[in-house]
């Protein structure tokens, strides 16, 4: 696994040396009604995702989990995030080809967050 991190962070990936920062900044909420739980709160979030210096408009499903006060007083509201980028989009290009002569990372990743925002 630190071999699997550490290439990730190398230039054939990331280069979070010289790009020690991957930036999403929000353009646009639109609300959504989920068709397999109409109560559920979704939006599409668009915005501007920066990856080793390339900026591309993408769009993610974010569904509010919820809303608590902890022990200590603090609000916190928790969040789902689900979308998908084309990592040649962000010059992500490295790869090696299996035995079968496939592709060892595939065009698409999955992007998948749970958040837990806190409020004092």
């Amino acid at each position: 696994m630190a071999d699997r991190n550490g290439h990730l962070l190398s230039d054939d990936f990331f280069n979070a040396e010289k790009f020690p920062e991957i930036v999403f900044k929000s353009t646009a909420v639109v609300g959504v009604i989920n068709p397999d739980d109409e109560e559920a709160e979704t939006y599409k979030v668009r915005g501007n995702l920066t990856i080793r210096d390339i900026t591309k408009e993408v769009e993610f499903q974010v569904t509010y989990g919820g809303q608590i006060v902890d022990p200590y007083g603090f609000t916190r509201v928790g969040f789902k995030v689900t979308g998908v980028i084309n990592r040649f989009d962000f010059d992500l290009k490295w790869n090696a080809l299996l035995e079968t002569g496939s592709a060892m990372v595939g065009k698409n990743v999955k992007i998948n967050c749970d958040l837990e925002l806190t409020r004092k």
